[in-house]
Order: C-alpha cells, then structure tokens, then sequence
C-alpha cells in the first residue's frame, strides 16, 4: 500500500492500458511517470481529474501511444514529456491551460506542422523539444524561428 504523502511515482514499463483516477488519493505527488507503457488515449473522466493533483510539477508519458495530449492537465506543470508517442496535432485549449509550463517535450511523435500562435500564453516556457517528427517543410513554419524551439 503506497503512502497517500508520496510525492515521487513511477509506474513506467508496466503495461498499462489506462489508468482510472488511481492516482487521485495521492494529493502529494510532486512528479508522476507513466512512460513506456500503453496508454492510447484519456478519456475525460481518467486522467481528466489530474487537475486535482495541485503540487504536480513533473508528468512523463514518454513511449506510449497516444494520439493528441491528454485534457485537462494540471496548471501546476513545470516539465511535460509526451515524446516518442502518436501525437499529430497540439490541442491548444490543452496546451493553453498549462500556464507554469517550461519545459515541453514533444519529440519523436507524428506532428506535421504546429498553429501559428501555439505557444503565445506560455510566458514561462523556456525550451520545446520538437525533433523527429513528420514536419511539412512549407514557408508557414518560419514563425518557428523561436531560440526556445530545438527541431534539431
């Protein structure tokens, strides 16, 4: 039985194909990793009550198969690591509420291109990681001239 004062957890490569508010008596937990497993997608109801986890500052749901970020995620994230998953486009209400976010990982998906004003209410973000996706190399992508971005 896990102390409900936890305030570090992983439960990387353990298969997981959904997780069902599990984490929600765990009002500590500072950083959560739920890389590496099979996590598809979060329905509303699943991790949608993360948002309860007010200390949360560190999620990894690095190695999954996950198609779009997760909704409703804690305001309170400071580092968010979706890469190496399915992710083809960036849900900006998602993305937009996350406003403690510095650090965004999102290599390693299926991202072809990335809206225009994508990042503009994250004044706190000091480096995405965007590498190895399906990028389509068009003029509309030299708003990316960003020195937080790294493509590369």
């Amino acid at each position: 039985d896990m102390r409900k004062d936890t305030a570090v957890l992983s439960v990387a490569r353990n298969r997981l194909c959904n997780v069902d508010n599990v984490f929600q008596p765990y009002s500590g937990l500072q950083e959560l990793s739920l890389s590496h497993n099979q996590l598809v997608r979060f329905p509303r109801g699943q991790l949608g009550n993360l948002t309860r986890l007010t200390r949360l500052r560190m999620l990894t749901l690095k190695g999954n198969r996950l198609s779009r970020l997760p909704p409703n995620l804690p305001p309170s994230l400071i580092h968010l690591d979706v890469s190496a998953n399915c992710i083809s486009t960036l849900d900006l209400s998602s993305l937009g509420a996350l406003v403690n976010l510095q650090v965004l990982k999102i290599n390693s998906n299926c991202l072809r291109s990335i809206p225009e004003r994508a990042f503009d209410g994250l004044s706190r973000l000091r480096s995405v990681e965007l590498a190895n996706n399906q990028w389509v190399c068009e003029c509309d992508i030299l708003h990316f001239s960003n020195p937080l971005l790294s493509f590369l």
